[in-house]
């Protein structure tokens, strides 16, 4: 069995065809499981295997990596971080984005960040929090905000 080098086995004798006119020449089995042996010497090393897959711990991915579910979900877990602050989850659902912070045990979490949008558009940015800063680096901040609950600016209540 031919091995390519890149993976693909090819059956070199037809054993069938050859049963129909004994002996099987002894050559032809030796070049079918020199061609097995050759490919799974090549490709089923732990140095092959390894190049295949990602590490479990310091894994550098250098291109781009998605993730495919119809409810997608990438786990982040802060593994220094204190009691009931260490899991954070990044969260595609029904179209819309969330940035979601659970407790230890992923029984209870809340929504801090959502995005829904309407194809490429976004309709609304929605933060849940105790106090929201929001930073503009620009020279011209263009567009509405809308607030809801009490907003201040800088010490200055707005209502």
């Amino acid at each position: 069995m031919a091995y390519d080098g890149a993976g693909v086995f090819s059956v070199l004798y037809n054993w069938a065809t050859e049963a129909a006119s004994p002996p099987i020449a002894i050559s032809k089995l030796d070049a079918e499981m020199a061609g097995i042996a050759t490919g799974l010497s090549s490709v089923y090393t732990k140095t092959a295997a390894d190049a295949r897959y990602a590490a479990l711990a310091g894994g550098t991915f250098t291109g781009q990596v998605t993730i495919s579910a119809s409810d997608p979900i990438l786990w982040i877990n802060e593994s220094d971080a204190d009691a009931d602050e260490k899991k954070w989850a990044l969260r595609a659902l029904n179209g819309d984005f969330l940035l979601l912070a659970y407790n230890d045990a992923v029984s209870s979490g809340s929504t801090p960040m959502a995005i829904a949008r309407t194809g490429t558009t976004v309709d609304s940015i929605t933060f849940a929090g105790t106090q929201i800063n929001l930073t503009c680096t620009g020279t011209a901040v263009n567009g509405d905000l809308a607030v809801s609950g009490a907003l201040t600016v800088g010490s200055q209540a707005i209502a």
